[in-house]
């Protein structure tokens, strides 16, 4: 009897500990906040940019985006009649021709401090939010590159027109020399992406709102392009705070869309298409048959009205 005690008495304290060592990895200690999940829906054309350009804004980030060239036509949409394009249209570009990047709908997860209410590291929110991406149907296959601009989520892979993925070298991963003296911010621009053009002979359509300002002197021999604009876009005379830039591709007709910005924390875009080709309003792409979703800024919780693309212009 007394031995049945004993042993009754020693399942009740280890059953005791078991209980107590579960309880102790469930529960977080004081002062330290669970992590909160947030999600950004998009719906457009190049989601990862309208990612990109919500959390810069939201956090007072700069974070940049190049398209790849897409080319098979389940990753395109013929603008003029909202459908796939043909393979005969992608061939034989017209003047009024309008291919560009199709829709997408793509939620991207990531983690915030509910103490603070922002990613602990931003840099690991965007790598883990393009993993999620490139697990996705959607078109192209991204990475992360740091500049000293900030980070810059870059197109490596599309599929070709036959359907088989293939890697691509970025436009901007281009090397190039240009020297530019005593120039406007948008002159310096403009000196750097005609070196780009002069090596790719790629055509590229560059936009921007901002005043002409500064007196720029920089040189570059033989660098990416990329690494030429971020430092140009962090030059003091450049204007601007949380300098990011924007890169699509048009595939009919075949081109580049260029656009520099400031980055405005606290200031909640509408959805926008890309530029600056897709200008045809917020539609859902006729292949995508998901529920439409996307960030919403307006008090009422109504969908806000698109609206241009603005930068601060200092």
């Amino acid at each position: 009897m007394m031995h049945q005690r004993i042993f009754h008495l020693k399942a009740k304290i280890i059953l005791a500990h078991v209980r107590m060592a579960i309880l102790l990895s469930c529960a977080v200690p004081l002062g330290v906040s669970r992590a909160e999940e947030q999600i950004i829906v998009a719906n457009t054309p190049n989601p990862l940019e309208w990612v990109a350009w919500l959390l810069g804004c939201r956090y007072g980030v700069g974070i940049s985006y190049e398209g790849p060239v897409f080319e098979h036509p389940d990753d395109l949409v013929d603008i003029a009649r909202m459908s796939r394009p043909t393979l005969d249209a992608l061939t034989n570009c017209t003047p009024s021709s309008d291919i560009a990047s199709r829709y997408c709908y793509f939620p991207a997860r990531f983690t915030v401090d509910p103490a603070t209410g922002e990613p602990t590291n931003i840099l690991t929110a965007i790598r883990e939010i393009v993993t999620e991406y490139n697990k996705s149907d959607n078109p192209g296959r991204f990475t992360v590159i740091e500049t000293v601009a900030g980070p810059c989520i870059v197109g490596t892979s599309v599929k070709s027109r036959t359907g088989e993925w293939k890697e691509v070298q970025p436009l901007l991963s281009q090397p190039i020399s240009v020297s530019v003296s005593n120039a406007t911010n948008i002159k310096a621009l403009e000196a750097v992406l005609k070196a780009v053009q002069a090596q790719t002979s790629a055509r590229i359509v560059p936009t921007t709102l901002r005043t002409p300002r500064g007196s720029i002197t920089f040189h570059a021999e033989d660098e990416p392009a990329r690494d030429v604009i971020a430092r140009l876009l962090t030059h003091p005379e450049y204007g601007g705070t949380g300098n990011r830039w924007y890169l699509f591709y048009s595939a009919c007709p075949p081109g580049y869309g260029f656009q520099d910005m400031s980055t405005e924390r606290g200031y909640v875009p509408a959805p926008l298409n890309t530029w600056p080709w897709s200008m045809v309003g917020n539609v859902t792409h006729p292949d995508y048959h998901g529920e439409s979703a996307a960030p919403v800024a307006s008090p009422d919780d109504a969908p806000p009205p698109v609206i241009p693309r603005q930068s601060s212009g200092r």
